[in-house]
């Protein structure tokens, strides 16, 4: 009964000590974020450009980008290992990594793209240019985001290997726009595979 109550209250413990590790974690990265708003508002950078938005958001301004006509590139980066991931490790623990990811990400296309969660795993980011630097660019991120993360766990450190994909999606003037959208369909079925 005594080892039971240990076990119980061990658990708890550990489940706190989880949570408060993921609560920190979020802090740091909206600091990051803040932060980076601020200097982007002393450099006069326009509303729009950097910054982690929410999937609604991106998509009303991909509609509109689309409508205008406005080239632009799209790259699509998946966390390719999700389920095992989930299977493996604690929900805390993913959690950091997939943080990870999405500031990785917004960290290489700094202020001049938009980045931001589609769905679980699945990241985006909207960035000007042609399209031969956007390739580069999710060669680059592709790089950067697979590989091992270390990260500390009830005060062990352990290493999570992450599997990311990334595929460019390019909309170029005159392009039509259900090309776009089934061009994002096949990127996102690649990342996530």
């Amino acid at each position: 009964m005594a080892r039971d109550a240990i076990r119980s209250i061990t658990a708890s413990y550990e489940n706190l000590r989880d949570a408060h590790t993921l609560a920190v974690a979020q802090m740091r990265i909206e600091i990051r974020a803040l932060q980076a708003a601020l200097h982007g508002d002393r450099k006069g950078t326009p509303p729009d450009a950097g910054g982690v938005w929410e999937k609604a958001r991106i998509e009303t301004l991909l509609d509109d980008l689309l409508r205008r006509d406005w080239p632009f590139s799209l790259l699509v980066a998946g966390v390719g290992n999700l389920a095992r991931l989930l299977t493996e490790y604690s929900r805390p623990l993913v959690d950091l990594v997939l943080a990870e990811s999405l500031t990785s990400l917004a960290g290489l296309v700094k202020k001049s793209g938009i980045t931001g969660t589609w769905a679980e795993g699945l990241f985006v980011a909207i960035v000007e240019g042609p399209p031969e630097s956007s390739l580069a660019l999710a060669t680059q991120a592709e790089q950067s985001l697979s590989g091992r993360h270390i990260l500390h766990q009830n005060g062990v450190a352990r290493a999570i290997r992450v599997e990311a994909h990334v595929r460019s999606v390019d909309h170029v003037l005159g392009a039509p726009i259900d090309r776009f959208y089934a061009d994002l369909d096949i990127a996102i079925k690649a990342v996530t595979a």
